[in-house]
Formats: C-alpha cells, structure tokens, sequence
C-alpha cells in the first residue's frame, strides 16, 4: 500500500459497491524476523500473556476509510487465545480528528496512525517502546533500521513505536511471490479482443486503444481512475524515481531529495495526462468523485475499459464483480509496466505505527502484544489465517488457503465479517504480498513478478521529511496543499495554450512558495541522517 497506506480504504469501497449493487456474497518462507521490520520472536512471551487476566484495550484507528469498525471474527478471536489481550477499536471520523484528540490529550490506550509521528513520539504523550521492551518484553527485538527510522520522528534518543509493513530490499529480491501493494493499470482483456487484439505494449499503444475503445464502445469511458490512486500508475511509468507517499518527496539519481513537481520529467506526465483528458479519454467528473464507490461502480457495470487501481488480486475482484453484473464475458486483467525500464519506487520504512499512549492502562501488555503481532507466528495469523484449516505451506513457499478462505475473500464484505483480518499493525509488506499472491490469476502474478524485480526502496524522503511545526513543514503543506488542486487544473486544461498558462502559473508560484530552498535543506538533512 499504496503509498502504501492508500491502498487500505478499497475493502470498505467494495464492501459499499456489493450494497448498491445487491451483489452475492483476497508463508512465505522468507523468515519474519525481518530486518525491514521488527525481528520479532515473540512465541514465549505471547504465551505468557495469554495465561495471564484477560485485558480489553481501546485503539483509535486514525484511518476513516479502515476496513472494520470492531474486532471480531475467527481472526480476532484466535488473536484473544493467544495473547489474552482483546481490542476495542474506533474508527476515525476525519483526518483532523487525531490532531484534536492530541491536543487535548485526550487519547485511548493505543493510536494507530500514519500522520503526527513527531508529534506522539514524545513522552509528554507516549511510553518509549525501549524503555517498555527492557522491562516488559526484552526477547521483542526490532531491527537497525526499524528503530533509526522510528527515532527520525523523536527529538530524544528513544523510539515511541516501529512502523509496519516495511522490509529491505533484499528481503523483496528473495521473496517467492508478490509484491507491495502499488498502482497498476486495469483493462478488459475481452473488449481488447473485439477490438482486434491490438498491442498494449507502451503508452503510445495504449492510448491508440483507447481512442478505439471511443469509437467502437461510446457509452463506455475509455479511463476510469480510482479516487486514491488516481493517476499514480502514470506518475510512476514517466517521472523516474518518483516515490508515492504524503510528502510528495523523491529521491534523484544523484541522491537529493526534490518535490516530485521539480523533476524534468514531469512535464511529461502532465503533459500525457493531459492529452487523456482533451481527446476524452477520461473525465473531469472522475476528478470530483466524493468516493471510491463511483468510479468502481462504473467498472463493474461495463462502463470503463480500463481502471487506475493497485496491485494483486484486484483485476480478479473486478472480473467476479462484473460478471456477477451480468456481463459473463467480462475479464479484467493487470496491464504490464508501458514503458521500458520502469522503476516501481516504494518507501522501505513502513507506512503507519502504533503507539502506546501515556492513558494506557496496561502498557505491559500492550508493549507484549506488539511483540507478538511483529512475529512471524502472528504476522501470519494476522494476514493469513490459522495454519493448517485456513492455509497451509506449500512447496513454492507460498501459502494455499482453504476453499472456505477463498471463497470469503472474493466478497470483501463476507471476508472481514468472517475473518477480519484488519490488523495491520505489525506486518511486514513481503508477508502481505506473499500472501496476496495466493490463488490469483497467472496475469496477475506476472505483473507482480514484473514489478518486484524492478522494485526499488528508498528511504531518505521519509526519514528527512520535516517535522510538525518547524518553517519547512509549514512550507512543504503549502506546497502539497497548492498541488492537490492546481495539479488537477493543469490537467483539465482544455487547450495547448490553456495548458501552457496553468503549468506556467504552477511553476511561478512554487517558486513563490520556496520548493528549491527547501529542497537544499532536505538534501542536507537526508546526508546528515545517513
């Protein structure tokens, strides 16, 4: 995900598409101890929770699109056997909603977040999770580079949590299968057969099809983009080394740290971005969608050709949800990368945390807890089930989940009623991934292998990002702020000359706002952070 956090709103999405619709109803023997992540081994102390009282804890889950709204289910309750600790989560409301609970301090037991690191990584609000792991949990070891990535957002020399989802480089170079969640390009396999089985090899093939698509299918809109992804997938095949994440900041080849606005090539995306919209290829509209349920609903009712969504099982969800539509033709499939050489550019810190607040009423436990959710053991029950009835290993190193799995994780509804796997908060993305690529279509695995080989992490957009309240923070968020909406009016230009103006007028004033001085700060925090 996505970002990666991007990606997680898409259950609660199609969860709201089945509704709308009446529609009936997603280990690895890489070791989890993983350097990219925590290096947990937390079987001895995990027991010794579980026989100890049970304990509830409140979560606050700074995601309004999360996939639940309680834990419960097979997954929840096995979790509650093992360490005798049950969670009792709220949902957020909006993203400002932390920001409010932090400054009244007025927080749960734990808060699980992507957003105000800096500002929880302080014991004015947080216990050390150091301090919490030598007196609670001393068998719970993160890695090196978890913790100097956690310690990047304290001003102390302590780490008040450790980041999931992440993994090295060399942890995605041995991993069998998969890759992390990202942006891909969806298209109907079927309507390109109609059309002649053209060739989708590079932009310039597909946009030619999709100039087809509005000739031969008029009531079908030749490129639908999903509300969080929205264009990503282009971002990442024609702005080298640009990096998803919420400080928009990417690493150049030669290691400086820029706003992805102030590479040369970006011209380019907007510039082909820009040629979708005037040859009416995609819409304005989708532009103003209030959620992601408006764009699926038109994938699922024979409405686009092709789709800005993510990587894994996605283009298979799809397929399912259009025939079930009544379109029994319909196939879905993942497009490979359209340009050669395509670098897919992740963050390889992780994307969210938790953190044990200072109202905690049993940080002992809760530090215990995490432990266990950092293992190997509960990275996979988390994400895969119970081993041996909802999956089993296989030779490939790739886990073959039950026909009951299977069929629950075609309906995003049934699936986090039944199992509810939601919890996210101690994964490593190469579990995840390896998991996601169980019992998908060849097509898909393909693009995953693609895209896993040509996988690059970095690190120093997150690690030099600035922190809240300091002048370059300030500046970044005028900068990020003024790009949400003065991006989208390049793009919907109307005309050449009307695009030359806007992209003029953006450039001008980014200048204004000071993106080349607070890119030489940036690159000079990044080479102090190394």
């Amino acid at each position: 995900m996505l970002s990666e956090k991007v990606k997680r709103k898409v259950s609660s999405i199609l969860a709201a598409v089945l509704v709308i619709t009446s529609l009936a109803a997603c280990g690895s023997t890489q070791d989890a101890k993983s350097e990219g992540n925590a290096g947990s081994t937390a079987n001895t102390a995990a027991a010794g929770s579980a026989e100890k009282e049970p304990v509830t804890l409140d979560v606050f889950i700074d995601f309004p699109w999360y996939w639940t709204e309680k834990f419960e289910g097979i997954i929840p309750e096995e979790i509650t056997k093992e360490t005798g600790v049950t969670l009792k989560p709220t949902r957020a409301v909006d993203d400002t909603q932390l920001g409010i609970m932090v400054a009244s301090n007025d927080l749960p037991d734990l808060v699980y977040t992507d957003k105000l690191f800096d500002r929880l990584s302080s014991s004015q609000y947080s216990y050390a999770w150091d301090d919490l792991i030598s007196q609670y949990s001393q068998d719970f070891k993160p890695s090196d580079m978890a913790i100097k990535t956690a310690k990047s957002y304290a001003t102390d020399d302590h780490f008040y949590t450790i980041l999931n989802a992440a993994a090295s480089q060399e942890e995605w170079n041995a991993a069998k299968a998969g890759c992390p969640t990202l942006a891909s390009l969806l298209y109907r396999e079927d309507i390109l057969k109609e059309l002649g089985n053209p060739s989708m090899k590079t932009l310039d093939d597909y946009t030619k099809v999709l100039g087809m698509v509005k000739q031969k299918y008029p009531d079908m809109i030749p490129l639908v983009l999903d509300q969080t992804f929205m264009l990503s997938i282009f971002k990442t095949w024609l702005i080298p080394n640009w990096c998803p994440g919420n400080s928009q900041l990417m690493e150049t080849d030669d290691h400086k740290l820029i706003h992805y606005t102030s590479s040369p090539e970006y011209i380019n995306f907007l510039k082909y971005a820009n040629k979708l919209y005037q040859n009416g290829y995609m819409t304005a509209d989708n532009f103003a969608y209030k959620d992601g349920s408006q764009a699926t609903q038109l994938v699922v009712n024979n409405k686009a050709f092709s789709y800005s969504w993510y990587t894994g099982s996605t283009s298979d969800q799809m397929t399912d949800m259009t025939r079930k539509n009544g379109f029994a033709d319909a196939t879905w499939v993942q497009a490979q990368p359209m340009v050669d050489n395509a670098k897919y550019v992740t963050l390889g810190t992780g994307w969210a945390g938790v953190f044990i607040t200072q109202k905690n009423k049993n940080p002992e436990r809760s530090i215990q807890l995490m432990n266990w959710m950092f293992s190997e053991k509960g990275q996979r029950l988390t994400q895969w089930g119970r081993e041996g009835t909802d999956y089993t290993m296989g030779d490939d190193g790739i886990p073959k989940f039950s026909e009951d799995w299977i069929t629950a994780r075609g309906d995003e509804n049934v699936f986090y009623t039944k199992y509810n796997p939601a919890y996210y908060f101690g994964i490593s993305s190469v579990t995840e991934a390896v998991g996601r690529a169980s019992g998908v279509s060849q097509n898909s695995l393909d693009v995953m292998d693609s895209i896993r080989k040509n996988l690059k992490l970095v690190i120093s957009p997150a690690l030099a990002a600035p922190k809240e309240d300091t002048d370059e923070k300030v500046v970044l968020d005028q900068i990020n702020e003024y790009i949400k909406n003065q991006e989208v009016k390049v793009v919907l230009s109307a005309s050449d000359a009307d695009f030359q103006k806007n992209y003029d007028e953006m450039t001008a004033t980014l200048n204004k706002l000071g993106v080349k001085q607070l890119e030489e700060t940036l690159t000079k925090a990044a080479e102090e952070l190394k």
